[in-house]
């Protein structure tokens, strides 16, 4: 029996496989035919793919990503040699008229031409089918057929190919979008006038063998368009244990300019938490119009949101997120703070940003502080709290719930 579901991630939408302009030649052939439905379709394992479908009658609908076996698909039995290349009258083949795809679909004439890659294999079948009689179906009309799939056949495959591709990376995207797999650690940021933890990141883990970092999974998330259903699971993931952390401490979150701007966020937060969330928008995040991007942060900043340009100092980019955002918080970036107690120009610049942020009434924090070293001298710049493994590891909230830092117990 055919099975021709949709199933989640293998429908084909018209365009992903065939290209416009091959689309309307499919649909000239088919039209030139006489025939009411045309396919391409490709061999998976013992089934046979519905790929792509053109036609008007009203079993086309339901076809794309249909997966016939190979014992009911016409065009296995095609390209096996069991059926012909044209069927004038399926009620005259004896193969044909015992298929239950032939009642199912009420196919009465069939022609059909294989599709073979670059290599010369045939991995699929170029078809159409008609609900009357096809006796005017010639063999000039079979060499039309064999034509297109000879020229169009190569570039199919491909297409193919890469939609796979792509739905295979889709699947291991959804795969560490389990529960299990995403998990949430803390890190703490220290304020140096107060001497007390402030805040903590959120940061994404991926429990996943081989390990790979964060941003490699959220950097193939985006290219099979899954990155902010990644990006809002972290999110909410991290949010999920803010009433375990000190009420006096603000929670920190990575998120990309998209986000924002689709508006989604605004209802994520409530009024009881919303004063104590920052939303740190990085160096790599690309803002395409600053005013529509501060336009969809003000519901936010309205309940109490803040927001912090990440990685300043990194990049061109972050110079501009400062000038433009508008930000209650700057943090440095890690590259400049390496070395800083002893790379004058890496103190000055931190030092110019500081100056800047005094002047804005703007928060300053250090990112990836590891030495004492370090520690002092930002200290002695005047930055207003640090970050980084000499405050404390990233964590899971269990270890947040205890954790007392030992900054000032570092010196001597």
């Amino acid at each position: 029996m055919m099975v021709a579901v949709l199933h989640e991630n293998q429908g084909y939408h018209l365009g992903d496989l065939v290209p416009e302009k091959m689309q309307q030649t499919i649909a000239a052939i088919r039209a030139h035919l006489c025939m009411d439905i045309a396919f391409i379709t490709d061999f998976v394992d013992e089934h046979n793919i519905v790929r792509f479908v053109e036609g008007d009658s009203e079993h086309a609908t339901s076809l794309p990503g249909a997966c016939i076996p190979r014992h009911e698909s016409y065009c296995h039995l095609f390209a096996g040699g069991v059926l012909p290349s044209i069927i004038r009258d399926t009620s005259l083949d004896p193969v044909a008229r015992k298929l239950t795809l032939t009642h199912k679909l009420n196919i009465v004439s069939y022609i059909a031409a294989p599709l073979r890659d670059a290599d010369g294999a045939t991995y699929g079948v170029f078809s159409c089918i008609g609900h009357k009689d096809g006796g005017h179906l010639s063999e000039s009309d079979l060499a039309v057929m064999s034509m297109f799939a000879d020229m169009a056949g190569t570039e199919i495959r491909e297409q193919i190919k890469k939609r796979q591709s792509y739905l295979n990376a889709q699947r291991r995207i959804l795969e560490v979008m389990k529960p299990e797999k995403l998990n949430i650690s803390y890190q703490p940021i220290y304020d140096l006038q107060q001497k007390k933890v402030v805040g903590y990141e959120s940061l994404a883990r991926f429990d996943t063998q081989p390990y790979q970092t964060p941003d490699i999974w959220f950097d193939q998330a985006k290219l099979v368009d899954l990155d902010q259903q990644l990006e809002l699971l972290a999110i909410k993931q991290g949010l999920e244990s803010i009433h375990l952390i000190d009420e006096s401490a603000y929670l920190s979150l990575n998120v990309s300019a998209e986000i924002i701007l689709s508006g989604i966020l605004t209802n994520i937060f409530s009024d009881e938490i919303a004063h104590r969330i920052v939303l740190e928008v990085t160096e790599h995040a690309k803002v395409p119009d600053y005013q529509l991007f501060r336009e969809a942060l003000s519901p936010l900043r309205k309940k109490g949101v803040r927001v912090a340009v990440d990685d300043a100092g990194a990049g061109y980019a972050s110079f501009q997120h400062v000038l433009e955002l508008r930000a209650e918080i700057i943090k440095l970036d890690i590259s400049l703070i390496k070395g800083l107690a002893k790379d004058p120009a890496r103190s000055a610049l931190a030092s110019a940003l500081i100056a800047f942020a005094r002047e804005t009434n703007t928060k300053v924090i250090a990112e990836g502080v590891e030495t004492q070293e370090e520690y002092l001298e930002l200290l002695r710049i005047g930055v207003d709290s640090i970050q980084g493994y000499y405050v404390g590891y990233p964590m899971p909230v269990e270890q947040v719930i205890l954790y007392t830092p030992t900054v000032d117990a570092h010196r001597t």
